[in-house]
Parts: structure tokens; C-alpha cells; sequence
């Protein structure tokens, strides 16, 4: 007789694997319009994230690094030993961005990370990894 709990816990990590990568290409195709608006306030010139998008360019994993570096930028900038030297090097924000506008970042990329994470553990828990 098959265990009810373990085709729980495989069917969650297909749910968080489908959820992971769902979230990426939204955030990769649909969203990315305006994280490109939210990178033109924020990126000041000559500083990390003006270097980043020139660096890693347009294409998929570009984009990807990209919302990387600006969603680390707007959640590690708060945290009290490297937060201001983060904002120092990668940018500034000082021309406030509208919250509607950071809701494009944070949904997307906090899918994307805590489904992840969920997979990762999942996949620990049921001995896969």
C-alpha cells in the first residue's frame, strides 16, 4: 500500500517546481516591461546596477541576473552591515518608486524564491537531493 504522506510531498514539489518556473517567465516576459521602468529610476549612472544592465545585456539569463541584482537591491538595502553599502554601489532611489510599480518585482521574484526554497527542502526531505 503506497504511504497517502510521501505522494503528498512529491505532488508539493511538483506544485513548487511548477510555481518556481511559472514565476520566471512571467517575470522574464510580461513583467519585465516594468522592471525596466523600475530600472530607470533606480539605476544611476556609473554605479552597479547601470553596470549590470549593460554587462548582462537583454537576453534570458541577462534578464534574469538583472531582476536578481535589482530585487536584492530593494530587500538586503534594509539590513544593518551590508545594506548601506549596498545602496552606495548599486544605486539610489532617490526619486521614490511607486509601489504599484515594485508589486511587478515582488510577486514575481517572491514566488520564484520561496517556491524554490520549498523545492530544495522538499527534495532534502524526501531524500532526492
Amino acid at each position: 500500500m503506497v504511504d497517502a504522506s510521501v505522494s503528498v510531498l512529491e505532488y508539493s514539489i511538483l506544485i513548487s517546481l511548477a510555481l518556481c518556473l511559472s514565476s520566471v517567465m512571467i517575470a522574464l516576459t510580461a513583467a519585465f516591461d516594468k522592471v525596466r521602468q523600475i530600472e530607470d529610476l533606480v539605476a544611476t549612472p556609473g554605479k552597479g546596477l547601470d553596470e549590470i544592465r549593460r554587462v548582462w545585456g537583454n537576453g534570458p539569463i541577462g534578464r534574469l541576473m538583472r531582476l536578481n541584482w535589482l530585487f536584492g537591491f530593494f530587500t538586503l538595502r534594509y539590513l544593518p552591515v551590508i545594506g548601506p553599502q549596498m545602496k552606495a554601489r548599486l544605486g539610489d532611489e532617490s526619486p521614490l518608486v511607486p509601489i504599484k510599480l515594485k508589486l511587478w518585482l515582488f510577486i514575481p521574484m517572491s514566488i520564484y524564491l520561496l517556491s524554490g526554497v520549498c523545492f530544495f527542502v522538499l527534495g532534502f526531505v524526501l531524500g532526492y537531493v
